[in-house]
């Protein structure tokens, strides 16, 4: 397979995290969870919560639309290997250091969400391997 189809996968794979960041809140009952605590603390907590959350969702959309359009530029630019290598090193650090710190492995959705996430190494590392390779 092509480093530009991969590329362009990987941009659908980002959409799919923001999609996944829009229903995210929905899926793991922030507002009752978040409703249970005290009024400060909730505001201290709720707020900035959300707002990280939809920024993550801008940011998978950015991502997603730039693989998605600019492919050939991913690959073929010095911009375009550090976005992918920044990509790599934000699965990596991801998957084994905030995943293990602030869940564990011991929950069992850490497990179903470690999966989805080495997708997303692999859709950035392939490429960038075989353009680093290239040189």
């Amino acid at each position: 397979m092509k480093n530009i189809t991969i590329i362009r996968i990987g941009g659908m794979y980002q959409l799919i995290c923001a999609v996944v960041h829009v229903v995210m809140p929905g899926m793991f009952g922030w507002y009752a969870i978040l409703q249970q605590l005290k009024g400060h603390e909730r505001s201290l907590i709720m707020q900035p919560l959300y707002i990280m959350n939809w920024c993550m969702v801008l940011l998978w959309a950015v991502l997603g639309i730039l693989f998605l359009k600019d492919a050939d530029e991913i690959e073929n630019t010095t911009l375009g290997k550090t976005i992918l290598g920044l990509m790599v090193c934000f699965w990596l650090i991801r998957i084994f250091i905030l995943q293990p710190y602030y869940i564990g492995y011991a929950d069992p959705i850490s497990w179903q969400m470690v999966p989805f996430f080495a997708i997303g190494l692999i859709l950035n590392a392939i490429p960038l391997v075989r353009i680093m390779r290239k040189k």
